[in-house]
């Protein structure tokens, strides 16, 4: 739907929890309102940083920010904004990758295999190309190298063959066999977990020499693209902090933006990628060679726990965009709202949930007790967040937690140094982080949490009743 559900049956056809990616999609739901009360456009900032590298030296940056803030989403209005200058191309890690047993060479594969597509795809449009084929010379190397490959490892194991070949495409041709590699090579970066160690080694042993022929392939592509359009290819992966609680991808996170900075600086491409809001803090997150920014949480309360209106109105014209407010009783969108800390994922889930309970009910709109149910699930998460973790190491336990959220709370001097603790509270979502002063504060439902388990008094505000 492309307006308001008005009605219970369809509020999940407008809050389902993927980005906005599609342009009617963002003209009917998208609100910049959220932006100004968070305070600060990062999108604004890295658009000038793209503007002013087109021609020139390649533009790399690393955007950050907890998971429901809206980072894709953003995303797609700077490909919308810089749609005149640049041809964007978006990777999901985790649609195209297996975060588990991805290696930093996935990345360079996976950038080739689109490279190729979308150049011979016509001009216009969100995702059109060159309109023309690379150089055979060039597929001839692409061949030759995964040739090279095969006869130095064991026979490449077949997972997702399939040729992609476009229509009027001749079978058989150079093109149509890289297309059939590329599909091949999909697959394999894909479902990872089944690929040779022959292969992993032979390409970890040569990923200079796999860089230097993605850069002979990307200033090919690019030549081709502005000879016809003007344009440059503008990199745009995601997903990397949906991992940063599996502690096998969060290290690949690293490898790649550290390890191998070096390798993604020489790459003759645009490139912005997302990266978990904890790395932010960590020692490798200081590594960083790039740029780097961050889209803050909304707030619905200022720091010294008194209303943000602002923050609260914002939220509030995101969700009438998607969900008629007659379908809530007063004052349960406010309450919703509140108890989402402002992360729009998690006030949509909420939502979601409150009208599935009111359908159940037999009622045509959402009654406080619906919305009571919501809260208290997604207060029943946090604790479960909360929770000592397996992923931290060394453990950390819940009074540590606890100490900590309450000085945050309090707003002590020291409560906002990186350490272990407020790494797994970030990771964790149990803190959230606020505009350009970069003050943190905690999500209302951990306010709630800590005063029922009298770590807070009772009256103290900034919970969500």
């Amino acid at each position: 739907m492309l307006g308001p559900a008005s009605k219970l049956h369809d509020v999940h056809k407008n809050l389902a929890p993927q980005p906005l990616k599609e342009p009617d999609e963002f003209r009917a739901f998208y609100r910049d309102r959220v932006n100004f009360a968070r305070g600060g456009d990062r999108i604004a900032r890295m658009k000038l940083g793209l503007e002013r590298a087109h021609g020139g030296v390649y533009y790399k940056s690393v955007l950050m920010g907890h998971p429901g803030v809206g980072k894709s989403t953003e995303l797609t209005r700077l490909a919308f904004e810089v749609n005149a200058k640049f041809e964007v191309i978006r990777l999901a890690i985790g649609a195209e990758f297996d975060p588990v047993n991805f290696k930093p060479f996935d990345l360079l594969l996976l950038m080739m295999a689109e490279l190729v597509e979308r150049t011979a795809r016509p001009p216009g449009g969100l995702a059109g190309g060159a309109g023309r084929e690379p150089d055979e010379h060039l597929l001839e190397a692409i061949l030759d190298w995964f040739a090279r490959e095969t006869t130095t490892c064991q026979r490449m194991a077949q997972v997702g063959a399939g040729v992609e070949a476009g229509a009027g495409i001749e079978a058989g041709s150079l093109f149509t066999r890289v297309l059939g590699l590329f599909a091949r090579i999909k697959g394999e970066v894909k479902y990872s977990a089944d690929r040779k160690v022959e292969i992993v080694e032979y390409r970890l042993q040569r990923v200079s020499e796999l860089a230097d022929l993605v850069n002979r392939l990307l200033d090919a592509c690019l030549g081709l693209l502005r000879e016809r359009t003007g344009k440059e290819w503008l990199f745009i992966i995601e997903d990397f902090e949906k991992f940063e609680n599996l502690p096998q991808a969060l290290e690949a996170v690293k490898v790649l933006l550290v390890d191998y900075a070096n390798l993604l600086k020489e790459l003759h491409a645009h490139i912005i990628l997302t990266a978990p809001v904890a790395f932010r803090y960590s020692s490798a997150g200081l590594q960083l060679p790039f740029s780097y920014h961050l889209i803050p949480d909304t707030p619905v309360f200022h720091p010294d726990h008194q209303l943000h209106q602002e923050g609260r109105a914002a939220i509030r014209e995101a969700l009438d965009a998607r969900v008629a407010p007659s379908l809530l009783a007063e004052g349960q969108a406010d309450r919703l709202i509140v108890g989402s800390g402002g992360n729009l994922r998690d006030l949509f889930w909420m939502v979601q949930l409150a009208a599935d309970e009111a359908i159940l009910a037999g009622s045509p709109f959402v009654r406080e007790a619906d919305a009571s149910t919501a809260i208290n699930a997604l207060r029943t998460e946090y604790k479960r967040r909360l929770a000592t973790s397996p992923f931290d190491e060394p453990q950390i336990t819940y009074t540590e937690k606890t100490e900590r959220l309450l000085k945050i709370y309090r707003r002590e001097p020291d409560s906002e140094i990186g350490d272990r603790v407020l790494d797994a509270l970030l990771r964790a979502r149990c803190v959230q982080e606020f505009n350009d002063s970069g003050w943190f504060g905690l999500p209302p439902l951990v306010v709630d949490i800590l005063k029922s388990q009298d770590v807070l008094r009772r009256d103290d505000p900034g919970g969500v009743e």
